[in-house]
């Protein structure tokens, strides 16, 4: 759930419980748009109308994508230009 946008910094607060314990609902994010996604990030893209976040397990440069997934073991192959943002720092 996005909740405060500048351009290149946004907050975001989880709101599900796929990446639990890692990711717990309520707590707050500070995520932005020009960190290059790498393993083990979290990337926040789009996904049926609302802002999914999920981890990245893999890279390929070449391709400029990025495989994620959750703890339920649900993963997705992402370009680069889907992911909106990629979470830096735990708020609250």
């Amino acid at each position: 759930m996005l909740i405060w946008k500048l351009p290149k910094i946004f907050l975001v607060k989880i709101d599900g419980l796929s990446l639990f314990p890692q990711l717990k609902p309520n707590e707050i994010f500070l995520a932005c748009n020009l960190k290059k996604p790498h393993k083990g990030d979290y990337v926040i893209f789009e996904k049926k109308s609302s802002l999914w976040v999920k981890r990245v397990i893999e890279i390929n440069e070449d391709l400029k994508k990025c495989l994620v997934n959750d703890n339920f073991q649900n993963y997705y192959s992402l370009n680069f230009e889907d992911i909106k943002g990629v979470l830096i720092l735990k708020l609250f």
